[in-house]
């Protein structure tokens, strides 16, 4: 498969980047969240900050949340008028997302999905999940479930930044998707595309259970210059530093679509969306099956709160 080792992929990667350049989305002025706030996971990525900056600047009050403090991304949103706040939080953790849920003082419109990685290697997280899928997948999912079972996103939007590498994965083997299994760096990016491919289908759910309160959209902002490959071998850095600074896009033009999604009135009372950097396409056809995201979501939801009470 095309997205199945990091050779293969930067291809694809640099051939859409230059095929297809980034068009701008019609967002205009009114597209404001004034007087809303907006949750952003991954706020200290490359990725996450503009995206944190951006909503700020459209009005939103931004809880910043991130395993690194987010105080310097607060400090530049609070010197130009806007407000945010640092939130810490360990994604590799339920109870630390059990505290940051806590630490909200009031309901959320806004919920960006952002935060990722690629390790080198499989090791487990706090609750024994593997890190891959425990960190990209179900703390997403555990995260946006306590906040609803929590009354604090009622009505809004969440939106999910996933990867077109989703497109990988051709099944879901549910019975093992809390197993810790290990696994050789040259199937990282296999397993970075499967856990994806769970988030995304998982998203195209979660659309259909929470309409109409609650939009779920879902995108892949293309090739971006970020760190999240910065466990990769160092080998393999002597090809990708300079690819990525050549040809993958700055993450403050890549930050554009999440903004779209989470704000633009044109998409007002539709859900499910996904789009492809600036395009809307429809996710994989593994994404689409309603009976496997259906099982998906109940068997996530089961297994979370099964481990969380542990």
């Amino acid at each position: 498969m095309k997205y199945q080792n990091p050779f293969t992929a930067t291809l694809v990667a640099v051939r859409d980047r230059v095929a297809r350049p980034n068009r701008p989305l019609p967002l205009s002025p009114a597209d404001r969240l004034d007087g809303k706030r907006a949750l952003v996971t991954g706020a200290t990525g490359g990725l996450g900050r503009p995206i944190a900056e951006k909503l700020a600047s459209r009005g939103a009050h931004v809880i910043c949340a991130a395993r690194s403090s987010a105080a310097d991304i607060v400090a530049g949103i609070e010197a130009r008028g806007g407000h945010a706040d640092d939130r810490p939080v360990d994604l590799a953790d339920l109870r630390s997302i059990d505290a940051l849920v806590a630490s909200i003082d009031a309901p959320l419109e806004v919920v960006v999905l952002c935060a990722g990685l690629v390790p080198a290697k499989s090791r487990p997280t706090v609750q024994g999940f593997d890190i891959t899928i425990g960190v990209n997948y179900l703390a997403g999912a555990y995260l946006v479930d306590r906040l609803r079972a929590a009354g604090k996103l009622e009505r809004g939007r969440v939106v999910v930044v996933a990867s077109e590498t989703h497109r990988s994965a051709d099944r879901l083997d549910l019975d093992r998707l809390g197993v810790a299994d290990d696994y050789p760096v040259t199937k990282a990016l296999e397993r970075y595309g499967y856990s994806k491919a769970l988030l995304v289908t998982w998203a195209q759910e979660a659309a259909r259970r929470f309409a109409p309160d609650v939009a779920v959209h879902t995108l892949c902002p293309g090739p971006v210059a970020s760190s999240i490959a910065r466990e990769a071998p160092a080998w393999s850095h002597v090809l990708l530093t300079p690819t990525m600074k050549a040809f993958f896009a700055p993450p403050d033009l890549a930050a554009e679509p999440v903004v779209y999604l989470a704000c633009a009135s044109a998409i007002d009372g539709q859900t499910g969306l996904y789009f492809h950097r600036w395009r809307e396409t429809p996710p994989s056809e593994l994404a689409c099956d309603e009976a496997v995201a259906k099982r998906l979501y109940d068997t996530t939801l089961e297994l979370l709160n099964e481990r969380s009470r542990a």
